[in-house]
């Protein structure tokens, strides 16, 4: 009775080994599988990025894509009004971030304050090569806007 009771044990364990062997199964996983999660998970997230890129634009153009309602945009409009050259338009926006105005287009109504915050400025530029062209263009900014109308020099 012995060999029985080991033969039925043996044999229930090795059912129960085949049963749990059943559960991992040695064939690949369907690729059905695989593209239907990813479906699941791209798809909702592209139309919600889809949905808001939407309400921007539509945001921007509630606002006016040229708005010059920012402080930096009226001056960088009123620098293009002025026809100024790119590079110079670059060193006058950099004048006017480090400056920390409000407003930075109050710096093309008033010369005395245009020289001050150049100064200051100029003061805190390291490269010397970068600090004497920046001087040199914006002397030359300087004594343009702020020059007299031609119907306006005195006779």
């Amino acid at each position: 009775m012995l060999n029985f009771t080991a033969i039925m044990a043996d044999s229930a364990l090795e059912s129960r080994f085949r049963a749990l062997r059943g559960g991992f199964t040695d064939k690949p996983t369907d690729p059905a599988d695989i593209k239907s999660l990813v479906f699941m998970i791209v798809v909702p997230i592209g139309l919600v990025l889809i949905l808001a890129l939407l309400l921007h634009v539509r945001a921007r153009k509630k606002l006016g894509g040229a708005s010059t309602a920012h402080p930096m945009r009226l001056f960088n409009a009123l620098l293009k009004k002025m026809g100024m050259p790119f590079a110079d338009r670059f060193v006058l926006r950099a004048l006017a971030r480090s400056s920390k105005l409000p407003h930075p287009a109050i710096l093309l109504f008033e010369r005395e304050l245009f020289d001050r915050h150049t100064q200051r400025w100029l003061g805190a530029l390291t490269p010397r090569a970068l600090n004497t062209y920046v001087s040199m263009r914006l002397t030359l900014i300087s004594e343009t806007a702020f020059s007299p109308a031609p119907s306006e020099a005195p006779s």
